[in-house]
């Protein structure tokens, strides 16, 4: 039996003739999916559609949201979540059943509300119309006024807003207990002695994560820690195909493991400095590290391979600032059109980037390590079952997406009759 969702035993007071007695449920939240896992979900939701267009979605939904907060100014853990809470949702929910930028406007709202930087509804959807219309946008600013907006159109917006909200948080199973690597990447660098500028750039790559599925995958520790390898990497790969890496300034090891001071306990003040090489070459093995952390080297490789990934699918973007972070869109649609415009990537100017030759070139270079290594060990599967029935859409939510519902048929997406059951969610 599956553990994302047990039938409770029917109460026997509500046993007899009656058969509206509804049926109670739970539902357990899993932070973490294994490799098949998320494989065979992403495998279902995505349908007929291929690999390449689910990719493209995925992305454009994450600049948009990323775009959307740094108009609000919300801070990189509020934006990371939001993206991750898009990723999760459509391991439950079909993509081609949503229109991207809904899903991505209730993936924000819930994560104001998990990182306590609240924003109206209001707010989050004339943020996204200004950002993915910017020609009209501008047009009212140089008007002196505000983007004009169909009241209609926005109670539409706004009530798609809260029927996807809730079913986003069914997916989290109302769990706000949400950490981020940000903080991580500090404390780990400083545990392994790396400067200011490697650590800088493992920081950047951390928020990078967020726009893969690694964070479904791996502890915020294992993301923070596989930032920084391939931070370490990225500067010290001797073929960086003619394009000037990040300067690091050599600093003498004092010690043979790394981050002990001589008499074995750490220590700020006698905390070695190390070369990104070195830290490369520990954090690339097995070693003590391993247990220190709680990590393993083959998450560090499978997260580093997402990254590169992510970068070399945009090889003219500058990793140097905020790596595949979007600029604002250079060839808008008009807001009277049915699709929004995409949202292109522009590299900023005077940046450090690196070439595809040296991204693929690094990639190999990780392959091959991963032959040494080993083949991985295999992790236990949370449950045989399919766990996507659990949240399927309901006809009120179907209703409500596909435009068919008045105001109040919001009570509808997780009511789908008199007889619905109740539903329990539990998290540790």
């Amino acid at each position: 039996m599956s553990t994302y969702a047990r039938l409770a035993d029917i109460d026997p007071r509500d046993s007899g003739p009656s058969t509206s007695a509804p049926v109670s449920k739970s539902k357990r939240y899993h932070p973490y999916f294994t490799p098949r896992e998320l494989a065979f979900l992403s495998d279902k939701q995505r349908g007929k559609l291929s690999y390449n267009l689910e990719e493209k979605t995925k992305r454009e939904a994450c600049d948009l949201i990323e775009l959307i907060g740094k108009r609000l100014g919300f801070p990189h853990r509020t934006i990371g979540t939001a993206q991750t809470l898009f990723h999760r949702f459509h391991l439950f929910y079909p993509i081609k059943g949503f229109a991207y930028w809904d899903v991505a406007h209730a993936c924000l709202y819930v994560s104001t509300k998990v990182h306590d930087t609240l924003k109206k509804p209001r707010d989050i959807i004339i943020a996204s119309y200004q950002v993915r219309f910017p020609e009209e946008a501008e047009r009212a600013r140089a008007k002196g006024g505000e983007m004009e907006i169909n009241p209609k159109k926005l109670d539409a917006d706004k009530l798609l807003l809260v029927a996807v909200e809730r079913l986003v948080l069914e997916t989290i199973c109302f769990n706000f207990k949400v950490q981020t690597p940000h903080s991580y990447v500090i404390k780990v660098a400083r545990a392994l002695g790396a400067s200011k500028e490697l650590t800088k750039l493992a920081y950047k790559l951390a928020i990078d994560s967020h726009r893969t599925a690694s964070p479904l995958e791996h502890p915020p520790h294992t993301i923070a820690l596989a930032s920084l390898y391939l931070a370490a990497l990225l500067t010290a790969f001797p073929e960086h195909g003619g394009v000037s890496v990040l300067q690091e300034t050599e600093w003498p090891a004092t010690s043979s493991n790394g981050y002990e001071s001589r008499n074995g306990r750490s220590s700020r003040e006698e905390l070695p400095r190390r070369t990104a090489r070195e830290i490369g070459e520990e954090l690339g093995q097995e070693g003590r590290w391993c247990r220190r952390f709680g990590a393993s080297v083959f998450d560090l490789q499978d997260i580093a391979h997402r990254l590169l990934d992510l970068l070399a699918s945009q090889p003219a973007q500058a990793i140097h600032s905020l790596s595949t972070s979007p600029q604002t869109p250079l060839t808008p649609t008009s807001p009277s059109q049915n699709q929004p415009s995409p949202i292109p990537h522009a590299a900023a100017p005077g940046t450090t980037t690196f070439t595809p030759a040296h991204l693929t070139r690094l990639k190999i270079f990780l392959r091959e390590r991963e032959a040494a290594l080993g083949p991985p060990p295999e992790r236990p599967q949370i449950s045989q079952d399919d766990p996507s029935t659990d949240y399927a859409v309901g006809p009120g939510a179907l209703a409500i997406l596909s435009g068919n519902a008045d105001k109040n048929a919001a009570t509808e997406v997780w009511n789908d009759g008199r007889e619905a059951p109740s539903v329990r969610f539990f998290f540790d």
